[in-house]
This record gives C-alpha cells, structure tokens and sequence, in this order.
C-alpha cells in the first residue's frame, strides 16, 4: 500500500508554489471576511474580493456564506450577487456581465430548485 504523504508529494510537485501561497492566503481571507453580516460586510467583501479576483468592477453584493475558489480566474461585471450557501470555483475561468449572467460550469447553489447555474 502507497504511503499516504506520497499521494499529497506527489500532488504538490506538479503545483507552483505561488499558486500554493495563494490558495492558502485565498482561503483565509474568504474565511475571515465571509461570514461578516449586513451592510459593513458587504463593503468588506468588496474590497477584499477587489484584491483577490482577477477583475471586480463596481459594488459585489456577496452574502454571508458564500465559497470561493480560484478567485483569481474571476472576472465580474457591476451589479455582481451572490447567495448564501453557493460555491463558486473558478479554476477553469468564469466570467459575469450585468447582461449576460455567469458563464461557467464551477457554479453550485446550495438549495437551488435548479441545481447548478449555468
């Protein structure tokens, strides 16, 4: 039976380690600003998904709750908004345009009556 470290060495080894400190710096600051309530979270998600996404314009409506993965691989337009419960991982790219939706296949809304949002 392979060593269990192995599986994870072996993971790594193909990852650069920029992408490596991202996702960590990326999963700590989703985690500490996402579950900030009302109005004084909203504009801290903003301006810290501003750092984080590759283009953010304007004010992102993002409640509590929400998962992000690969944020430097979203691009959104004005008028962005997100649920509660929905998981959106970008590793393929995904774009928003306020006339046009996502467009992805790394959306999932926690709940929602039509599963995935595409």
């Amino acid at each position: 039976m392979k060593d269990r470290s192995s599986f994870l060495r072996e993971k790594l080894s193909n990852v650069p380690f920029s992408s490596i400190a991202f996702s960590q710096c990326e999963a700590l600051f989703v985690a500490l600003v996402g579950w900030v309530p009302g109005i004084p979270g909203f504009a801290i998600r903003t301006l810290v998904y501003k750092c984080l996404f590759k283009r953010l314009s304007g004010m992102a409506w993002i409640q509590p709750g929400v998962t992000f993965v690969s944020t430097n691989r979203l691009t959104v337009g004005k008028h962005f908004g997100v649920n509660s419960g929905t998981y959106i991982n970008a590793i393929g790219s995904l774009w928003s345009t306020p006339d046009r939706g996502a467009h992805a296949a790394g959306v999932r809304a926690a709940g929602h009556p039509e599963g995935d949002c595409h």
